[in-house]
């Protein structure tokens, strides 16, 4: 599988928006442990990992 560059703004935009969801005394997420890719034209295949919980299709 490749990581093309949308499928990287994508973990951003998604990590961003459940990070800010979260309150800050109860937990921490970091970027690093992130890791999503998505099915599209170039990358037939969706992936999901975060804090323990990983999706697979």
């Amino acid at each position: 599988m490749r990581l093309i560059k949308h499928d990287v703004n994508l973990r951003r935009a998604i990590f961003w928006n459940i990070k800010q969801g979260l309150p800050r005394s109860l937990t921490t997420i970091k970027l690093e442990d992130t890791f999503v890719s998505v099915y599209s034209k170039d990358n037939p295949q969706l992936l999901f990992a975060m804090s323990g919980y990983f999706a697979e299709d």
